[in-house]
């Protein structure tokens, strides 16, 4: 995770200074052809580009150093102009331009990653949605294929849930899901994936987790769950099919499927009970 993490800082960090570089040539660039050439449109490519990648922050920086390149190629020249203050000026005017291009560029890229973020993370607990989860399994589905990994499922549901509406409304349903949601995710590794699949209903995916290690997980989280309801005196359980998953079928959906008809089992056969299987 670390590692991911650096890499990424390496990268943005690359991109800052390529764009600073970028626009230093382009100053350098002006100062070769004179003043009749207006090429101040080309510094709009390093300021966009680093804007989107790495920040609005940065691509304020970049607008600076952009302005001041041209306004040192300017000066350079500065014979040229009727009079000495006035790259200054033009200079100030198209820092202003540069900068209102940047806030609006980094709105947007705000915009996008706010929308991503809402069409992979449910609503109510902050949690992955079903959509998330679902290329989560895709993802390690295909890492196992390469790296021979085990990977197991867990498919819970919320036992008597509709009891927890029905006393207490759905402002208690809907604080009790948000509860469990946070009570899984501080229970597992952070490079598994919790999600609540719809209703009462939530998933976990475990990564390179065979079968013993996933039923120490399941029996670990309907532990913590059980303790929360005593807690909250929810009259509810906690029902989880486990799947383990050697041999990767041909979809996510047949994963996710397996495990759900597991759960179902373990709700025919006892609430509160963990259904396990191997395939």
């Amino acid at each position: 995770m670390f590692q991911k993490e650096d890499s990424y800082r390496m990268l943005k960090t690359g991109i800052f200074l390529m764009g600073n570089t970028l626009a230093l040539l382009i100053g350098v660039l002006r100062h070769i052809t004179g003043p009749e050439y207006a090429l101040s449109l080309f510094y709009l490519f390093p300021i966009s580009f680093v804007t989107w990648y790495v920040g609005t922050i940065a691509g304020i920086c970049i607008s600076f150093v952009s302005a001041l390149s041209w306004l040192t190629a300017d000066l350079t020249m500065v014979s040229r102009f009727s009079s000495s203050y006035i790259p200054f000026i033009n200079e100030t005017f198209r820092l202003i331009v540069f900068i209102i291009i940047t806030i609006v560029i980094g709105n947007l890229r705000s915009a996008q990653k706010t929308h991503f973020q809402l069409a992979r993370t449910d609503t109510l607990t902050g949690i992955s949605n079903r959509r998330e989860f679902f290329e989560c399994v895709n993802i390690e589905m295909n890492k196992s294929r390469r790296f021979g990994h085990p990977i197991s499922i867990i498919f819970m549901d919320v036992d008597n849930f509709k009891q927890v509406n029905d006393i207490g409304g759905h402002n208690s349903g809907d604080a009790l899901l948000c509860d469990v949601a946070n009570t899984l995710k501080m229970n597992v590794r952070i490079v598994d994936t919790v999600a609540r699949l719809g209703g009462d209903e939530f998933g976990i995916l475990l990564p390179q987790a065979g079968e013993a290690a996933s039923f120490w997980v399941a029996t670990k989280l309907q532990g913590c769950l059980t303790v929360l309801a005593g807690e909250k005196k929810w009259p509810v359980a906690f029902s989880m099919g486990l799947a383990t998953f050697e041999h990767m079928p041909d979809c996510a959906e047949k994963m996710v499927g397996k495990a759900d008809d597991l759960m179902y089992q373990a709700k025919k056969d006892d609430l509160n009970k963990i259904c396990r299987k191997t395939f």
